[in-house]
């Protein structure tokens, strides 16, 4: 996970890891620098080797600007059930630190792969989604609860995205913008996903 900036902005602080606890480039951990260093806000509820777990990964990003904090994240997908418990372990931390962030009155921006398909409107296979959950009930999921309690009405984030375009459908990939030209990422290239737009809108930016 990396961030690049205009040369307008200044990084203010930056750190890697939701946790805290990975090393600093002085070689202390970011929570254990002095506080006019740090950025804050670092959850308490785990252990140090549970941190570590979860941040050994590279999934994420944080910098503190002058008006706001910038969170770029990449959220665990499951593959296998082992995976399922770490990606709760993951969102559980992550949203502690955000919550914790904005209790200390930082305004903060979240963007990046959340790897979570919110409602039916954000995937091809709304039916083939719902089939495979306990209830057979789209939304009756832990990781779409979650993402149900961080954004508005019930959280105090709110997806752009379906802000500006609430009804839009087909929201389903990763557009990358260059000069010359738009091109599309993130369908499923097995299947030829592309030519028919199958894919998923996976939540990216949130403030």
């Amino acid at each position: 996970m990396a961030i690049y900036l205009r040369q307008n902005l200044v990084c203010v602080k930056a750190e890697e890891g939701i946790t805290g606890r990975l090393k600093s480039p002085s070689g202390v951990a970011y929570m254990d620098l002095p506080e006019e260093d740090h950025i804050g806000g670092y959850p308490v509820s785990l252990s140090l080797g549970d941190a570590l777990e979860l941040d050994n990964e590279g999934r994420a990003v944080i910098i503190e600007l002058a008006d706001f904090i910038f969170v770029a994240v990449y959220c665990p997908a499951v593959s296998i059930t082992e995976r399922e418990i770490f990606k709760r372990k993951f969102l559980g931390i992550f949203e502690e630190r955000v919550r914790n962030l904005i209790s200390m009155g930082k305004k903060v921006i979240i963007a990046g792969d959340i790897n979570i398909c919110r409602a039916p409107i954000d995937t091809a296979d709304p039916i083939g989604a719902a089939r495979r959950t306990e209830s057979g009930v789209f939304e009756d999921t832990p990781a779409r609860q979650w993402l149900k309690r961080l954004l508005y009405p019930e959280g105090p984030f709110v997806d752009t995205g379906r802000h500006f375009h609430p009804d839009r459908e087909g929201m389903f990939t990763c557009p990358r913008f260059s000069k010359r030209k738009l091109t599309y990422l993130g369908w499923e290239q097995r299947i030829q996903a592309r030519a028919g737009n199958y894919g998923k809108g996976l939540y990216g930016f949130q403030a």
